[in-house]
């Protein structure tokens, strides 16, 4: 099977993404500059240190690998907090392994962007060909870091792609506090310890969810398909579904249940106004991937179910 390397592999995607294909079968190798102490709980993996300031070492590390699948990146708050950091990592970072990945002769990069780079809010009809205005730190340093991309394309026989996600959420935790505050898994976590939901923003805005093993089964597909058909550089990936934050609240209520006999009240803090549509296009995606199969409610018990597992 393909040699792959995943560049953040101790993050929360990273870390799901690494264990699902490893549990395929995959030869796997992580890349981080996490600590040590979560190195040495990541028995299962192969973990290399890279030398991002140095251009032939890192070259050379990559020339063992088919695949890179960059995972690395600041999320919205610390780019928010850290701007050069948020350069550094989303934009210098990324330009620079797409820089080696061409030297090293990597077959194709795949590089997770975000939904955020088209506007904020993200309100209204969205697909790829949607010109993106979003000055948030988040949104352009993942532009940019796309951006330098697109423009490495066109010099080289390696295969850069794309992929803004929408709203990503379950699978495991992996110490990473992160990924508790994103709104799916915080409802969830809230409704098994304190038996209630409670949301701190307008629950009638709309955005698409994406389940975590749905996101490595995506990737998986873009990992092994074949080159010639793969037609874009970049995609929306999503459900392509739209939910409000209401009606998901009422679906985790649902599940926990099916799961606990018990459905947990949703308060609500926030003053409700209703917002405008939101219609993440996945028309690429549906050209490649089987999207009419996308499970919200399985994934969200799943979860769920994982909660209750380590508490």
């Amino acid at each position: 099977l393909l040699n792959i390397l995943i560049i953040g592999g101790f993050g929360y995607i990273g870390s799901n993404l690494s264990t699902y294909f490893l549990d395929k079968g995959y030869d796997i190798t992580i890349a981080s500059k996490i600590n040590s102490a979560y190195k040495n709980n990541a028995t299962r993996f192969n973990v290399v240190e890279l030398d991002i300031k140095n251009d032939n070492e890192l070259t050379e590390c990559l020339k063992e690998f088919q695949i890179i699948i960059n995972t690395a990146g600041l999320n919205s708050a610390q780019c928010k907090e850290d701007v050069t950091g948020a350069i550094e990592t989303n934009i210098s970072l990324t330009a620079l392994l797409g820089k080696s990945a061409i030297q090293a002769g990597v077959e194709r990069m795949i590089h997770l962007s975000t939904a955020h780079v088209y506007r904020d809010p993200l309100v209204g009809y969205l697909d790829e060909k949607t010109v993106p205005f979003n000055v948030n730190p988040y949104a352009f340093s993942h532009l940019a870091g796309e951006l330098s991309l697109q423009h490495l394309s066109t010099y080289n026989k390696t295969q850069f792609i794309n992929m803004r996600l929408s709203n990503i959420f379950g699978g495991f935790f992996s110490g990473n506090k992160a990924s508790s505050n994103l709104f799916v898994n915080d409802l969830c976590l809230q409704a098994i310890k304190n038996k209630q939901m409670i949301i701190n923003s307008n629950h009638l805005q709309e955005r698409d969810f994406l389940g975590m093993l749905t996101l490595c089964m995506i990737i998986e597909k873009f990992v092994t398909i074949d080159l010639d058909n793969i037609q874009y550089l970049t995609y929306n990936i999503g459900s392509g579904r739209s939910f409000t934050l209401e009606q998901m609240a009422v679906i985790i209520q649902s599940q926990i249940f099916k799961i606990c006999n018990y459905k947990p009240p949703i308060i609500y803090t926030a003053k409700a106004s209703v917002c405008p549509k939101l219609e993440y296009s996945i028309s690429r995606l549906s050209e490649l991937f089987n999207t009419s199969n996308i499970e919200i409610e399985e994934e969200i018990s799943r979860f769920l179910n994982h909660i209750i597992s380590i508490l």
